[in-house]
């Protein structure tokens, strides 16, 4: 997939203007631990898992889920530095529903832009990485913040955002919490900034996706019958992309194999089987944000 092109002068001039020159921290005491420092960001390549370029992405992640969802979970959004805001949009309330998301991009412009690392300063989406915890509570889902300002990375994981009336939380941690509601909030209300946005969304062109395959079919209910479709491609399902266990395997398709395969993954649905040889396959789709390859889960 094509990366991203250098982000234009002007952008870089408005965050620099909200973000300041990253400067040294303080020198500790005589006799203290200094603190973990901040992730560094190559300039000219994405640290794992995360695109350079990418300034902002939030994702839910973890709790009692079956194992293919790290592999094909999205995130929540995805901000770019050429001003690209990736969403999920929503989705037919049909049964059963399409095979492939809705994803769709908002342009932002530098003054946007602005606002967004204005607000992710705010939440303390910068300095070392951070976990707020959510002690009494069982496996519970975390939202991710994955941030990159001033040259280094932060990622805070946040146990159970959103639970807060029932967990016995410090004062300090409360007010984090309170910090990266409000992050998402704002974000998800952009458009109220005058001046934020380009344009209405429109459809993620995406040019690769990640497949996982499983031969763990998916009930049908009402007596729908299933739609199968073979598999046109070679190699096939059985020996396709690398085995991830659980009884899965992943792969990516780029380039000449989704022109081939794209319009049956556009009419496909979630109950879709795919016969290849002479079994019956599952395939959950997933495609790839700028940046992204391969079959990293996300979390």
């Amino acid at each position: 997939m094509k990366r991203i092109g250098v982000v234009p002068a002007v952008l870089a001039a408005v965050l620099a203007a909200c973000s300041g020159a990253a400067t040294p921290g303080p020198t500790p005491p005589a006799g203290t631990t200094p603190g973990p420092e901040p992730t560094a960001v190559p300039a000219t390549s994405p640290s794992p898992g995360l695109a350079a370029d990418l300034l902002l992405e939030v994702i839910d992640a973890g709790g009692l889920v079956p194992p293919e969802v790290p592999l094909t979970e999205l995130p929540q959004v995805a901000i770019y530095a050429d001003g690209r805001m990736i969403t999920r949009g929503p989705m037919l309330e049909i049964y059963p529903g399409p095979a492939l998301p809705n994803l769709q991009v908002t342009q932002l412009t530098p003054a946007g832009l602005a606002r967004i690392v204005a607000l992710a300063r705010e939440a303390g989406l910068v300095g070392p990485d951070r976990t707020l915890r959510a002690q009494g509570i069982a496996d519970a889902p975390a939202t991710i913040f994955t941030a990159a300002l001033d040259g280094s990375r932060h990622r805070t994981v946040a146990v159970a955002l959103g639970s807060e009336g029932g967990l016995d939380l410090p004062a300090e941690d409360r007010a984090a919490r309170a910090a990266l509601l409000e992050l998402e909030a704002q974000l998800w209300d952009i458009r109220s900034v005058p001046g934020a946005v380009v344009g209405d969304d429109r459809p993620y062109a995406w040019d690769q996706v990640r497949i996982v395959v499983s031969t763990s079919l998916p009930p049908t209910d009402g007596g729908i019958r299933p739609g199968v479709v073979g598999w046109p491609l070679e190699p096939g399902l059985a020996a396709f992309g690398e085995d991830v266990g659980a009884g899965l395997r992943c792969g990516v398709l780029a380039g000449a194999d989704v022109a081939t395969l794209r319009p049956a993954l556009e009419q496909a649905n979630e109950l879709t089987r795919w016969r290849s040889g002479a079994v019956e396959y599952a395939l959950l789709l997933r495609p790839l944000l700028p940046g992204e390859s391969g079959c990293t889960p996300a979390y």
